[in-house]
């Protein structure tokens, strides 16, 4: 544990005996105070101290009777919390609860296209590309990418799933890796990282170690809120 999420970790504990006394904006502050310094963390030290900090302030304020008690701009303030939680633990559970709240909002006529986009991020995040397609359509004046047609290609039940970008089509191909065949390397790269670029054209250059190299590697892209489609499959 770094100094930093340790002094955090500790803040947290210190803070326990009045939290639940404050306001629910209040919370919120002090919830999103604690995520912006979580920031500054290294990324496996994020998601244990942003998820303490939204249990400590905000674990009792998603339920239904607080929420239907809860002003538009407290629900707001909610809704922006729980996406950040989403955004650090990259867990479906936590992108519904971006939902529940965006539900009550909607309901009420408060919902705005940002707040929208906020859930529809969190579902590419999480990989439920077809719900995002689905809520894409449902609210067209999100400004928001397409979402690419799924294949579904599964022909096996060995290896973890991935989605690969169609070579010539606006598509991504849902199949499992197999990943049993000796050697092989994992490489997480993006095109828009430029230490990724430099390293493809390296390899690239490299006539001896590329045809090695191109046998025994899987390529895979950061998850992301963001596709970039076009990007990749260029």
């Amino acid at each position: 544990m770094s100094p930093l999420s340790a002094v955090l970790l500790t803040t947290l504990i210190l803070t326990s005996c009045h939290a639940q006394a404050e306001g629910l904006l209040s919370r919120v502050e002090s919830f999103q105070a604690v995520q912006r310094q979580a920031f500054k963390l290294a990324s496996l030290e994020q998601k244990p101290v942003v998820r303490a900090a939204f249990q400590l302030h905000l674990a009792h304020a998603y339920g239904d009777l607080a929420l239907s008690r809860a002003t538009d701009d407290e629900l707001s303030a909610l809704l922006q919390a729980a996406d950040a939680l989403a955004f650090y633990s990259q867990a479906p559970e936590d992108v519904d609860l971006v939902h529940r709240v965006l539900q009550r909002l909607e309901r009420r006529g408060a919902a705005t296209d940002d707040e929208r986009a906020m859930y529809f991020r969190g579902l590419v995040e999480v990989r439920r590309f077809d719900e995002a397609r689905r809520y894409s359509t449902a609210h067209p004046s999100m400004d928001v990418e397409a979402m690419p047609d799924l294949v579904d290609a599964m022909d096996s039940t060995e290896g973890p799933v991935v989605y690969e970008v169609a070579a010539h089509s606006f598509a991504l191909r849902k199949q499992r890796r197999s990943l049993s065949r000796g050697i092989h390397l994992i490489v997480v790269a993006h095109p828009l990282c430029r230490y990724s670029r430099d390293a493809m054209k390296a390899i690239a250059a490299d006539r001896a170690f590329a045809p090695v190299l191109q046998s025994h590697t899987t390529w895979i892209a950061p998850i992301s809120r963001w596709l970039y489609f076009d990007t990749l499959q260029a």
